[in-house]
């Protein structure tokens, strides 16, 4: 999976007497960046900003980029999406070489214990090599790691010590762009190509031709107003409505283009 391409552009924002001011400021190789081409970009719990690259991960302090590779024991050269556990690990999606985790940080106050490589990379599966091609990752409220992956959705428990133990939840085949998101509820949705994948309670319910959004690719999922679930596609926006008795909901197009809630207004393009 080749992500979409992307700037690398960070914002400063300044404030003026009348109103917000927004300054772009675009980055690249020439300042530090790994590669132009950001596929992901996370902020950790420290404050520091993560960029998914096609040529390793970048790290930016706000004055410095410091870049990550295979060297560094990373998988894969082209990375696609970073997530942070709820012990506020560091892990990272990569386009072949499985999944890789940031070792601690903190070992670094004790060279003894500190690791070879500030990396370590795990396969999601030895059998079926396309599933280490990982498109995107989230975690669930128990800390388990979801991948969505070119062979499948795969499940796995992270603790403190040992490898992820992945579990395929839901198979796969196919490479494309896959988006993950969690909604206030805690529902873990994916979407993978032409299907769209909702996890609750550990259940995995999926979301096919049948239910309108068989037809085209999943670009993106959110939330808004703190319960309506938007499901975007190539052309067309769906909303999830009521769930029915076995938690399964019902996907219903929405109208493109503007409307208005009480101190709101969106624009769906």
């Amino acid at each position: 999976m080749l992500a979409q391409s992307l700037a690398a552009a960070l914002s400063q924002i300044s404030l003026t007497a009348s109103a917000q001011r927004l300054s772009i400021r675009q980055y690249d190789v020439s300042d530090g960046l790994a590669h132009s081409h950001v596929s992901a970009m996370h902020q950790d719990a420290k404050g520091y900003l993560w960029l998914a690259t096609w040529e390793g991960l970048s790290r930016f302090d706000g004055y410095r980029f410091t870049n990550y590779t295979q060297a560094d024991g990373l998988g894969d050269p082209i990375i696609n999406d970073i997530v942070e556990d709820r012990h506020g690990r560091l892990w990272v999606a990569t386009n072949g070489g499985g999944i890789a985790r940031l070792n601690d940080d903190n070992r670094l106050a004790n060279p003894t214990s500190m690791p070879e490589k500030k990396f370590t990379s795990f396969h999601v599966s030895d059998d079926l090599m396309r599933a280490n091609r990982v498109n995107a990752m989230v975690f669930d409220s128990q800390n388990n790691l979801w991948c969505a992956t070119d062979g499948g959705l795969y499940r796995a428990t992270v603790d403190e010590s040992g490898p992820p133990d992945f579990k395929l939840e839901a198979p796969y085949s196919g490479e494309t762009h896959m988006v993950a998101f969690v909604d206030r509820q805690e529902r873990l949705w994916f979407g993978m190509e032409r299907e769209l994948i909702e996890v609750i309670n550990g259940q995995v319910i999926e979301y096919g031709a049948k239910d309108q959004v068989g037809q085209q690719q999943i670009t993106g999922i959110t939330e808004i107003g703190g319960d309506r679930l938007l499901v975007a596609k190539e052309s067309a926006v769906f909303e999830l409505a009521a769930t029915d008795a076995s938690g399964r909901g019902n996907l219903e197009s929405v109208a493109i283009g503007s409307w208005t809630q009480p101190g709101h207004q969106y624009l769906v393009l």
